[in-house]
């Protein structure tokens, strides 16, 4: 799935991208996200995630901004940019999408 995931970015021209970008697009939430609850969905430290965040707001595809509910905290959100490449990397993670493009439409009802 990796490197299907790497092919398919490539493809769509997201080659400034790795897989280890991905669970950053798969865990934010629309509104944004802060940095504690992105490290804490993807299973990685803070300093991981924090260099990701650095690294792709660096490429555009991700901003900071100030919390509306906490003027003191920091969200990370997409960008319009980020939004776009979020498609091409959720299509190729969704499980159900995977099950049907292996084993056909029977796999997806069997899935579900």
């Amino acid at each position: 799935m990796v490197d299907e995931l790497v092919e398919r970015l490539q493809a769509a021209s997201y080659d400034d991208m790795t897989a280890a970008h991905h669970p950053v697009f798969e865990n934010i939430d629309p509104d944004g996200t802060r940095l504690t609850v992105l490290a804490a969905r993807t299973g990685m430290t803070h300093q991981s995630t924090g260099e990701l965040v650095q690294t792709l707001e660096r490429c555009g595809y991700l901003e900071r901004s100030t919390d509306p509910s906490d003027r003191r905290a920091r969200l990370v959100r997409l960008t319009p940019r980020g939004r776009t490449a979020r498609v091409a990397v959720t299509t190729v993670t969704d499980p159900v999408r995977l099950v049907t493009r292996r084993t056909g439409a029977s796999g997806r009802r069997r899935c579900r």
